[in-house]
């Protein structure tokens, strides 16, 4: 460095040093001239167009186009300065890698805001389909969350090449510490690689209700390395790591538009067959007459004898807008099933259980009554008409005392 200002302060190098002075200062002049009239003439034109992504381009384009001039202008002053070879490769170099990073910037940025701006346009359209518009945008945010991140690891490593370094000598001559420095960017790394793995994989996205790993909510966002899923239970927000969505199952609701219903209802013994035939056919007309029910998959029948009920099975699809709107759908339809039942005047069987007893009486249990009703409230039949029987005193096994 020493040797550097001993150069600058030779016999007529200040006048080089003031000859690059001035040349910096004429391409930044011009630079700024450059701009003006660009923006002059082609922002003019550019304007008066219908589109608006050229507005896009042209706004990333002018951008970078002063800098560039001050880079020209440092370049050229220091061809004027003749100056070390050593530090002249350097201050070469460095400009070099600047003009890169301004380059590789203006294209990325360039890159997202179009892909941002054609996603506006399709979420806008209403000459396709919901699913087809969903596809279409989602195919737009996996190219923009894919090719942004292999564009910048390229400009990354020209960038580190043009500046003269061998990421292979680095990485060896860290020894030690390079082991160390590998696992700890292993498991980061990794996590970057499961987030280009979800986008590319599409296996869900930002706003899509997922179950994972017994968690069940909304995905709030997806990090470069974890990824935010709100809860449904207790609206608590989980962080997990991206590299687990490459290996473990994920199950999405999102996007989901038919629905299966099937449902188990229990009807009593005493229900004669004429009766359960009729109201199948009530639950069947019932189902059909409804839009959303798929014909082809409705299914309603006697299902089978079990231990203390006849079972009819209602089970059919339908189609709804989203998962949201079939956890209420289930609700109405459940509604409308009970007036059927009532309409049909056919009750819902429940578990019920008969003790005899052996003076011929008998004790019901039913579900929600106590495990045995008390053995003098229990109805006693004297001909036709129930009866309760009077307290007795005796030892509660059913034997009165003398």
């Amino acid at each position: 460095m020493q040797n550097f200002w001993q150069h600058l302060t030779t016999k007529g190098s200040w006048e080089r040093l003031l000859m690059a002075a001035g040349v910096f200062t004429l391409a930044v002049v011009v630079g700024l001239i450059v701009y003006f009239l660009l923006n002059k003439s082609i922002g003019r034109l550019v304007k008066k167009t219908r589109s608006s992504v050229d507005d896009l381009i042209f706004a990333r384009v002018m951008r970078p186009i002063i800098p560039i001039f001050v880079i020209v202008g440092i370049f050229m002053g220091k061809n004027i300065l003749d100056l070390p070879t050593n530090i002249d490769l350097m201050v070469e170099k460095i400009l070099t890698a600047v003009l890169l990073f301004l380059l590789f910037h203006m294209l990325i940025l360039s890159m997202r805001h179009l892909a941002d701006h054609w996603i506006a346009r399709v979420n806008h359209r209403t000459d396709i389909s919901v699913d087809k518009r969903e596809e279409m945008r989602r195919l737009l945010k996996q190219v923009k969350e894919l090719v942004f991140p292999v564009i910048g690891v390229i400009g990354g490593l020209t960038i580190l090449s043009n500046l003269g370094l061998d990421l292979k000598v680095v990485w060896t001559s860290l020894g030690v510490g390079g082991i160390a420095v590998a696992l700890a960017v292993k498991e980061p790394l990794s996590n970057f690689v499961g987030r280009l793995y979800i986008y590319a994989t599409g296996i869900f996205d930002e706003g899509h209700f997922i179950t994972f790993e017994g968690w069940s909510g909304t995905v709030k966002s997806i990090g470069y390395f974890r990824t935010y899923v709100e809860v449904f239970a207790d609206m608590t927000t989980v962080s997990i790591p991206n590299t687990k969505f490459m290996t473990g199952e994920v199950k999405n609701y999102y996007g989901r538009r038919q629905f299966i219903y099937k449902w188990d209802l229990d009807i009593p013994y005493d229900t004669d067959r004429q009766q359960v035939q009729k109201l199948i056919e009530a639950l069947r007309t019932f189902l059909l007459s409804r839009p959303e029910v798929v014909r082809e998959s409705c299914w309603i029948y006697l299902d089978r004898l079990d231990s203390y009920s006849k079972v009819v099975r209602v089970w059919f699809k339908v189609k709804l807008p989203d998962w949201a709107a079939s956890l209420n759908y289930g609700n109405d339809v459940l509604y409308e099933i009970q007036g059927i039942f009532m309409d049909q005047e056919v009750d819902f069987a429940f578990p019920t259980q008969v003790v005899s007893l052996t003076d011929g009486r008998q004790l019901k249990n039913t579900a929600g009554s106590s495990p045995v009703m008390p053995f003098d409230s229990v109805p006693e039949r004297t001909g036709d008409d129930p009866v309760l029987k009077k307290p007795r005193t005796g030892n509660g096994d059913g034997r009165e005392n003398n």
